[in-house]
């Protein structure tokens, strides 16, 4: 899966939490979303998936920790803060 694939994933979930506003926020559909894609990546063997998050996005931190992810390190891009977590599958 390249740069542009996970780009794409990000966005889907992105538009899928946020397009109908707080009404989608706190009902475990990214929590889901994540548990999918992991399980896709095992089955196309994949030994590990590098996730980044904004850092002042705690919601989506605690879903990436709750799911094995450990922070790697932090960057910024477009001015933003954001960290890297590896969840090894």
């Amino acid at each position: 899966m390249g740069n542009s694939s996970l780009t794409q994933v990000n966005y889907l979930i992105k538009r899928t939490i946020t397009e109908n506003g707080a009404n989608n926020r706190r009902k475990g559909f990214a929590t889901e979303m994540l548990r999918q894609l992991l399980d896709v990546a095992k089955k196309t063997g994949m030994k590990e998936l590098h996730l980044s998050v904004e850092k002042n996005n705690e919601p989506s931190v605690k879903i990436i920790t709750r799911n094995g992810g450990v922070y790697e390190r932090s960057f910024e891009f477009d001015g933003e803060q954001a960290d890297i977590y590896r969840i090894t599958l």
